[in-house]
């Protein structure tokens, strides 16, 4: 029942990767004599599609649809979108963005991405590096629109600094778009699979695309430059 209330706002591998720390951890459990049998033994894995994370992203054509899509049924999100979208930006590390770091960026053109959460857990970034992605003009405005909406509400977590407080002021957590993205696919006549993640993967995508070098590309992700050209040529 776990792993099935996962598997909707979840890639399966992921999903499949939290179950093997479950066996291991449940069976670390059997031998320390905690419990009798382990539970999760038995479960079977999630079935893990052939090139599905492949096809976890979006085209150029359909870019601007699911943009646009979200702009029209979901403003509020909106901006945190765009900043996943235009930066490539891990979810963690875009919900743990603070004012500071925009207005740093306003003036020098670039994101230093310092920080990430996990369950409102702040900490490094996922390669404990800070990393430098560029940052368009579209965001400036559209971060300054998104901060005056806060101000005029008063939402809570204003006064901690952060981007993209929750409804209560705390850090957004990780699938917490699930459910109006999956509205906003269908608005936008996308009828193949891209979850928040995905925009990452379209990131990505655009800038083998556009031809960017591999080193420079590779920085921008926050990714290893050989691995990251094995994995997406």
């Amino acid at each position: 029942s776990w792993l099935a209330s996962k598997a909707p706002s979840f890639a399966p591998r992921t999903c499949n990767s939290w179950l093997r720390v479950m066996r291991t951890l449940l069976g670390d459990a059997v031998r320390l004599g905690i419990i009798a049998a382990n539970p999760a033994a038995q479960v079977r894995a999630l079935r893990e599609r052939g090139g599905d994370e492949e096809s976890n992203a979006l085209t150029i054509a359909e870019f601007g649809r699911y943009l646009d899509a979200w702009k029209r049924l979901h403003p509020r999100f909106h901006s945190l979108v765009l900043v996943l979208a235009l930066t490539g930006c891990r979810w963690g590390e875009a919900a743990a963005l603070k004012w500071v770091d925009v207005e740093q960026a306003e003036q020098s053109g670039v994101l230093r991405v310092r920080r990430s959460h996990w369950r409102g857990r702040v900490k490094e970034t996922k390669t404990g590096k800070v990393r430098l992605v560029p940052f368009p003009k579209v965001l400036v405005e559209a971060l300054r629109d998104h901060r005056r909406r806060l101000l005029a509400e008063q939402n809570p977590g204003l006064e901690a600094g952060w981007v993209f407080p929750s409804s209560n002021g705390k850090l957004m957590a990780n699938g917490r778009l699930a459910d109006e993205n999956r509205e906003v696919l269908a608005a936008a006549a996308i009828d193949h699979r891209v979850t928040i993640h995905g925009l990452r993967r379209t990131m990505t995508d655009l800038l083998r695309q556009a031809q960017v070098d591999w080193v420079t590309a590779a920085a921008v992700i926050g990714h290893d430059a050989d691995r990251m050209r094995q994995h997406y040529s």
